[in-house]
């Protein structure tokens, strides 16, 4: 990867003896290049007739050389008042690449030359580029159409970054000079490249000598849109899209920023695994506020009851009420396993294609394999929804449990089906089998919700879950959402970077 100057040429880069800006700049600065190719033999020798000075050359040249008649005397010295200082400020960049924009508009009817072009201008700053700052790949563009143009300078540029756009977003770095060129070329430049790895610099006019100075403006304006766009995706939990272009973005030298949305959206993808790797990349005060995710990657059923739950919340409030449904059906389910093998400290585990352990404990409890067998639930290899239901309130009546009785009677509240307009009596359990996520097609609406769990709805499915969920699982203090908690620390992240 390397690094490139984009420098647009303009009448104020040439100065003669002082004099600049002149009449037929073109003519001038042409004649002066062929002079100065013609003796060009910088310190190669003690009789060379060039010197370097602060900004430029010093010329020594015989009595009969040519003198550049718009001056109207001899050539004694040279200066790139704006291209020198601006070098000065990158001469410790290790800049690969100089791209010089030049103009040389298309003859007029009388096949004369625009006389304010700059090519040879151009030309004179690519022999000053390469021989004092060893910038060997200097390469001129010609800009053929008015430069004073802003429509015909934003489609010249558009095509020109659209061309070279890997090379600039692959460059480790990106200058791009403000000072020279007409208003339309500047313009172009700075609005054409402000979605790449850029730094903008523009030249302090001063006496005796000018300055360069980065400009922020530019970067601002691209962070503010950027964080504009980001926020609200963030906000949604839309974290892998968030990611993908904040890496394309200004915010992509902030590796806490990235690796917070990076976590985020491994641990809403369920890859706790994966998103607990990054968490040790982070600061020690972030670290803190991401402990939960340790207990997810190491499947604490407690922890994941309670993730669970964030997303049928996070869900609720996106009003995805299908999505939702979904994560309830399955928060119902884990909670039923983690019942099972915590009262019957037997596991639910799959080997060889079958429920061994689990198969095991009914058959090992006559009274219950009779009760299963008469209502007629199938249950070999089959924890499935209702044979685990029926198993947890065989347990309670053995031996009464309140917390667990809790639990059955929350429990038969989710299962409980009530008369809808639309799909006849139905559970929310059963809402999530009739949809898209299992067996069916069924939608859910917010007034579909409403009739199946009186008398609030969606509201109360949601506090009603947080109640009981919390009580099981003895949460002790206020409970937030870990993922609108995380969602303040990358806000907060950003804001810095506006700073």
């Amino acid at each position: 990867m390397a690094k490139t100057l984009f420098y647009s040429v303009g009448n104020s880069d040439v100065v003669i003896n002082g004099y600049s800006r002149f009449p037929n700049f073109y003519e001038t600065t042409k004649e002066l290049s062929r002079l100065f190719n013609k003796e060009l033999e910088i310190c190669q020798g003690r009789n060379s007739k060039i010197k370097r000075n602060r900004q430029g050359y010093d010329f020594q040249f015989v009595e009969d050389e040519i003198k550049i008649k718009e001056v109207s005397e001899k050539v004694k010295t040279i200066e790139f008042p704006l291209f020198a200082p601006l070098m000065e400020k990158l001469k410790g960049e290790g800049i690969d690449k100089l791209y010089l924009f030049v103009t040389k508009q298309e003859v007029t009817e009388q096949k004369l030359p625009h006389h304010q072009d700059t090519k040879y201008a151009g030309s004179l700053i690519k022999a000053y580029a390469t021989e004092k700052y060893k910038i060997a790949n200097v390469e001129p563009i010609e800009i053929k159409p008015d430069p004073s143009d802003y429509d015909l300078m934003a489609h010249f540029f558009t095509e020109f970054f659209k061309k070279k756009h890997g090379e600039v977003k692959n460059n480790i770095e990106n200058f791009i000079a403000i000072s020279a060129g007409t208003p339309a070329m500047i313009t172009s430049i700075a609005l054409n490249s402000i979605d790449l790895p850029v730094r903008y610099f523009c030249i302090m006019r001063k006496t005796p000598y000018s300055e360069a100075q980065e400009v922020e403006i530019f970067h601002k304006i691209n962070l503010e849109r950027y964080i504009a766009i980001i926020k609200p995706l963030i906000f949604n939990y839309e974290y892998v899209l968030a990611s993908e272009i904040a890496e394309n973005s200004p915010l992509k030298s902030n590796f806490q920023l990235l690796n917070l949305i990076e976590i985020m959206g491994k641990r809403i993808s369920f890859n706790f695994e994966e998103a607990m790797g990054l968490v040790h990349a982070c600061s020690s005060e972030l670290k803190e506020k991401l402990t939960d995710i340790s207990r997810l990657a190491n499947k604490e059923q407690e922890a994941l009851c309670l993730e669970i739950f964030s997303l049928i919340e996070i869900n609720f409030s996106k009003k995805d009420y299908l999505t939702g449904v979904a994560f309830i059906f399955n928060l119902m389910e884990n909670i039923r396993g983690w019942l099972f093998e915590k009262h019957t400290k037997t596991k639910i585990e799959k080997k060889d294609n079958e429920f061994k352990d689990f198969n095991d404990y009914i058959k090992n409890n006559c009274k219950l394999k009779k009760r299963l067998e008469k209502k007629e639930l199938k249950y070999e290899n089959s924890p499935n929804r209702r044979v685990l239901l029926e198993i947890l309130k065989w347990i309670n009546e053995q031996q009464p449990d309140q917390s667990l009785a809790k639990v059955l009677e929350f429990i038969e509240r989710i299962e409980t089906e009530n008369k809808t307009s639309a799909h006849g009596k139905i559970s929310l359990s059963d809402l999530r089998n009739q949809g898209p996520f299992a067996h069916g097609t069924k939608g859910v609406s917010e007034e579909l919700l409403k009739e199946i769990y009186p008398l609030y709805g969606k509201d109360g499915i949601i506090n009603d879950i947080k109640e009981f969920l919390l009580s099981l699982c003895n949460f002790q203090g206020d409970w937030h959402n870990p993922y609108d908690l995380i969602n303040q620390e990358i806000i907060e992240l950003m804001k810095e970077e506006e700073k």
